[in-house]
């Protein structure tokens, strides 16, 4: 493994000098790919806890996904176009996931509270039954109404995001392989 670093190494100082950003190879793809779903999924939980804690959403969360997923692809080696565009598509999927499963939880919130407050029986009855697959029903009708503009701009604010945190470290690396030669 050590060797083969090194080899990627010197190949790179050879060709430094015509080596463009997008083209910068990734050194481990492995590694970057799972750093962005990890990434991701923390950024997904964050929104979910955002959401929770304050009562509402902000769209606003979508670049603290965007910088977690694009951050965490970076740091375990991501680099290049390809890297990048993973990186956004897992910003993406993390965004939609974490307003998805805030709607979800916001309305499980509501029925545990109506159900608390009526103090029923145990047993789950057909109204309560239909109730809750009313509710699997109503989270796309929750998400779509609390969609908004600013929701849209800032989750392609946190893809955009993203995708430039490894492109601009594909930028430095170019840059500094550049100057070595």
């Amino acid at each position: 493994m050590v060797e083969r670093r090194e080899m990627l190494d010197a190949d790179l100082d050879a060709c430094a000098h015509a080596l463009r950003p997008e083209e910068l190879p990734c050194r481990n793809r492995g590694l970057a790919n799972t750093a962005c779903i990890i990434g991701g999924v923390l950024g997904t939980v964050a929104w979910v806890a955002v959401a929770g804690l304050v009562g509402e959403e902000y769209g606003i969360v979508a670049l603290l996904v965007g910088g977690l997923v694009g951050g965490a692809c970076v740091l375990a080696g991501g680099r290049g176009n390809r890297m990048a565009v993973v990186a956004a598509l897992f910003a993406f999927v993390s965004i939609v996931g974490g307003k998805l499963a805030s709607a979800e939880r916001a309305i499980a919130a509501e029925f545990a509270a109506e159900r608390s407050r009526d103090e029923r029986a145990s047993m789950i009855t057909f109204d309560e039954w239909s109730a809750g697959e009313a509710a699997s029903r109503t989270v796309r009708r929750r998400v779509l109404y609390n969609l908004h503009g600013f929701d849209m701009l800032f989750g392609a604010l946190g893809v955009a995001l993203a995708f430039t945190l490894v492109m601009r470290a594909s930028r430095v690396d170019v840059a500094r392989l550049q100057s070595r030669s």
